[in-house]
């Protein structure tokens, strides 16, 4: 199970970066498209009783 923790772990974040990225170029459906999968993201790691950080960076 670690590596599995690891390797969802290791997808929120990237998903999350690109999230914030996508915002910060004002690429507004690809930032809601990368948001819904951090959203099914958090939803497996809940599933198999994974903690994970649900905060994001916040871009302003």
């Amino acid at each position: 199970m670690d590596v599995f923790a690891t390797v969802l772990r290791s997808r929120i974040a990237d998903a999350a970066k690109a999230e914030a990225a996508a915002r910060q170029a004002g690429r507004s459906d690809e930032a809601e498209l990368h948001a819904a999968r951090l959203a099914d993201l958090f939803d497996l790691a809940a599933e198999h009783d994974i903690a994970v950080e649900t905060q994001t960076d916040t871009v302003g």
